[in-house]
This record gives C-alpha cells, sequence and structure tokens, in this order.
C-alpha cells in the first residue's frame, strides 16, 4: 500500500509541477498574446492609414487626369487658333512691310524735299533779316550827323515785304504755315 501511496504522491507531484509549468506558460503566452494583439492593431492601423491615403490619391490622380484632359483640349483650341491666324498674320506682316516701305519713300522723297524747302527758306529769310539789320546801319553811317535816328530804326516798309515774299514763295508758304 505504500508504494502505491508514495507512487500516488509521485503523480501527483509530476501532475502539480506539470501544472505549474503549464499556468506558467499560460501567463506567459497572454503576455505575448497582448503583445501581438498590440502589433495587431498597430497593423491595423497602418493599413488603414494606407487605405486612406490611396482613396486619397486616388480622388487626386481622377482631378488631375481630368486637368490634364482640359489642359490638352485648350491646348489643340490654341493649335487650331494658331494655323487660322496664320494666313491674316502673314497678310498683316506683308501690308506691314509694304506701310514701311511707303513711309520710307515718304521720308526720302517728300519728306526730306520738305525740309531741305524749310532749311533753305529759313536761311534764305536769316539772310534777309541779317541784310535788312544791315541796311539800317549803312544808312545811319551815310547820313548827316543830324538826321532823324527813328526813321532808322522803324520797321521796313510793307511794300519790301511783298517783295521779298513775291521773290521767295517758298518763304511766305513756310511763314504762313508757321503762323
Amino acid at each position: 500500500y505504500q508504494r502505491r501511496v508514495h507512487g500516488l504522491q509521485q503523480f501527483e507531484e509530476a501532475v502539480a509541477k506539470r501544472l505549474a509549468a503549464l499556468l506558467a506558460s499560460i501567463e506567459t503566452g497572454a503576455s505575448a498574446r497582448a503583445e501581438r494583439a498590440a502589433a495587431v492593431d498597430a497593423a491595423q492601423a497602418a493599413v488603414d492609414a494606407a487605405k486612406e491615403a490611396h482613396d486619397t490619391s486616388g480622388a487626386t490622380l481622377a482631378q488631375v487626369k481630368s486637368e490634364q484632359h482640359d489642359c490638352e483640349a485648350a491646348k489643340e483650341e490654341a493649335i487650331h487658333a494658331i494655323k487660322a491666324a496664320a494666313p491674316g498674320l502673314k497678310a498683316a506682316s506683308t501690308r506691314l512691310e509694304e506701310a514701311r516701305e511707303r513711309l520710307t519713300g515718304f521720308q526720302e522723297g517728300p519728306l526730306a524735299a520738305f525740309h531741305e524747302l524749310k532749311d533753305g527758306a529759313l536761311t534764305a529769310m536769316d539772310e534777309a533779316s541779317e541784310a535788312a539789320e544791315q541796311a539800317p546801319a549803312m544808312d545811319e553811317a551815310a547820313e548827316p550827323a543830324g538826321a532823324d535816328v527813328s526813321a532808322a530804326t522803324a520797321p521796313a516798309p510793307a511794300d519790301k515785304v511783298v517783295d521779298l515774299q513775291a521773290a521767295m514763295p517758298e518763304v511766305s508758304m513756310v511763314a504762313v504755315a508757321g503762323a
């Protein structure tokens, strides 16, 4: 009987040891389980964030594709507008070149002649004015000392101005144009 009791005690001790080991394993497993649960939660949060970023990126991609389509349509319209404007631009360039040629012809022809006449007329007027100023000075030198000074400083008679205009019509034209 003692053998049996002893065997039974050994069996109970072995079961108790095994039960303690299992309980220790369960406790260790529980903490590992909590760690794995935390890792699963973190991974799920990362997956959720990635899904949200994917959805946002998808919406942004759709918007960008729509804008790209609009830009391509605008580019095509601009190309068509350029092609449509090319003949008009060519005609305008031709008209511009013709107008420049006419302007150059005018500047070298009639305008140059006008400036030559104007400069010649002003020179003639200056010479006539100088001659008129010198003539009274010559008259004063020729007059006796008691002569009337007011006559020397009086303006030129109107018949001399008329004669000057008749002799130089371009001067009278410049004078009328300048007046």
